[in-house]
């Protein structure tokens, strides 16, 4: 889903006019920018780690999300001012919440994901694109 809804938002940017060096220029405008980087990384590694079976990465993954997802809140926050930061705060919180009481795992309501047509074995890979 996240995948799905950064790929539209540049589409539409495209859409109606953007263009690559406005992107570039307002990114410049961004603060902590390598706060959000790193925090994308940690929590996408995380999650590519655990679908690849990495060894020990289960006993870890909690601390890594949280830390993950500490960076992406605080980088938010930093950026509030921003138009759509305050949604982005909004949504990394609502995030984190399910994410920390279920030690670390996204809760999925199980019928909802038979009635998308998929099976309970496709939870980590549904995991990775929410």
């Amino acid at each position: 889903m996240l995948v799905t809804g950064i790929v539209a938002g540049l589409l539409a940017g495209f859409a109606l006019g953007g263009s690559v060096a406005n992107l570039l220029s307002n990114t410049r405008r961004l603060r902590w920018l390598g706060l959000l980087a790193l925090g994308a990384i940690v929590r996408f590694g995380t999650e590519i780690a655990l679908n690849a079976g990495v060894q020990g990465i289960v006993a870890i993954r909690l601390p890594l999300f949280a830390f993950a997802f500490g960076l992406l809140l605080a980088g938010c926050w930093a950026n509030r001012r921003v138009p759509g930061f305050g949604l982005l705060l909004v949504g990394t919180l609502s995030n984190l919440i399910p994410v920390l009481l279920n030690g670390g795992s996204m809760p999925i309501w199980a019928p909802a994901l038979t009635a998308a047509g998929f099976t309970q074995a496709a939870h980590c890979l549904l995991d990775f694109f929410t």
